[in-house]
């Protein structure tokens, strides 16, 4: 048996070329082969089984007694001989390939079918007869009638298993990978393994989610845009919390610049009853002036209901400031980040773009990009919010009201709709 590879349109082809005749090992110039019709049985090739699309091949002119017996000198004599093709003749039965022919006699017959390509030429396959050993290997990742192919891997390297590369069922996410379809988890998103002397097949299994939901937080402007660089004022900082407030009972504190039928004034009062934001000395709030990241930070914290912290390393904090604890504090919990040259800026005022976020790292929120790329004429999009903006994703998230599923606090949002 002679096996090698040959690519065709960007696909691989696979052949395996078969004698029919028996060959005295004591004689090698005698060959015993077969005057009546007769039935064959062909293994099938590694990976491949009686879902494979197979082609056969006769190549009448190609004698054995020519001599021809390496891949060069077959190659050259296939063009000029008669080929005959009886892929029509072939049964997949659950041992093999079986086919009948009329006589064996001295040309081979070639088994044809699509396979994947190594960087030494070959692929991971070997059929009984001879052997093919193979430089590179892939791991196919299944769901259903979707593969997805990784690779390629040399036999010990360290293969990382990957995480969902299907669009998930609604309802459900992915619980890992199997050996087997229909198997159990035999392995989670990030394990590792040493890649065998063979291809890797994996399926995926999902698990039942329940539904979660995510209210928008922020609106734009009535001229279609949204100000992601514009700052806020603290009237605006306010709605945004107020808006993510899940219980918005309580007793109302008042400030003598917060007439009761301003838009905000809801949301200014009932924040200052559970303590998240303060006023000033003289009993104003100043709902109209910038907020500053310091402040911002300082209603984040009294928000989330999170310890002040210990240690802050940004020059540009003191540890006698009156913010020192909250910025600590939202540094240590992943919220905020400062700038380029190390500093913090707690006295600049923070950006409506920013303000995302440090909201969205501290509610866990995370905008699903793939959903949203696919339903982008079902969102509220603003004209001033390009893709290439470096917040896009968190303003996203927050403009639009979504139900999600995450497998686990530390996996992505999974959008299933829009609200």
């Amino acid at each position: 048996m002679i096996q090698w590879d040959k690519e065709i349109d960007g696909l691989t082809n696979q052949f395996s070329f078969h004698y029919l005749d028996l060959v005295d090992r004591n004689n090698g110039d005698a060959w015993v082969s077969s005057t009546k019709p007769i039935t064959v049985y062909l293994p099938y090739p590694k990976d491949t089984d009686q879902d494979t699309e197979f082609k056969l091949l006769h190549y009448k002119d190609l004698h054995r007694e020519y001599g021809i017996t390496e891949p060069a000198d077959v190659k050259a004599a296939i063009e000029a001989c008669e080929i005959e093709d009886l892929s029509g003749k072939i049964q997949k039965t659950e041992i093999g390939i079986a086919f009948s022919v009329d006589q064996s006699g001295f040309s081979p017959f070639a088994l044809v079918w699509q396979g994947e390509k190594s960087e030494g030429g070959g692929d991971d396959s070997s059929s009984s007869g001879g052997s093919h050993t193979s430089n590179t290997y892939y791991v196919r990742y299944h769901n259903d009638d979707e593969t997805e192919k990784d690779g390629k891997f040399i036999p010990g390297e360290t293969v990382t298993v990957k995480g969902n590369v299907f669009t998930s069922p609604v309802g459900k996410v992915l619980a890992g990978w199997s050996l087997e379809e229909d198997g159990k988890v035999d392995y989670k998103v990030g394990d590792t393994f040493r890649m065998p002397g063979s291809s890797v097949d994996l399926y995926a299994v999902w698990k039942d989610v329940e539904t979660e939901s995510h209210s928008a937080y922020i609106s734009g402007y009535p001229d279609g845009t949204v100000g992601p660089d514009k700052t806020i004022t603290r009237a605006e900082a306010a709605t945004m919390f107020y808006n993510l407030l899940t219980d918005k009972t309580g007793d109302a504190k008042a400030f003598t610049d917060v007439p009761a039928n301003q838009w905000y004034a809801k949301a200014v009062m009932t924040l200052a009853g559970k303590g998240v934001i303060s006023g000033y000395p003289d009993g104003t709030f100043k709902p109209d002036a910038s907020i500053t990241r310091a402040e911002f930070v300082t209603m984040a914290m009294n928000f989330a209901n999170a310890e002040k912290g210990t240690a802050c390393s940004f020059p540009d904090v003191p540890q006698n400031m009156w913010y020192y604890g909250a910025i600590a504090g939202a540094t240590q919990n992943g919220w905020i980040s400062g700038y380029p040259d190390g500093t913090f800026g707690p006295d600049r005022y923070i950006t409506r773009a920013e303000v995302t976020s440090v909201i969205n790292r501290m509610e866990n929120r995370a905008a699903d990009m793939s959903f949203m790329m696919d339903h982008l004429d079902e969102l509220r999009t603003f004209s001033d919010l390009s893709f290439g903006h470096w917040a896009y994703g968190s303003m996203m998230e927050a403009a639009n009201g979504h139900d999600y599923t995450r497998a686990d606090q530390n996996s992505y949002e999974s959008w299933v709709d829009i609200h």
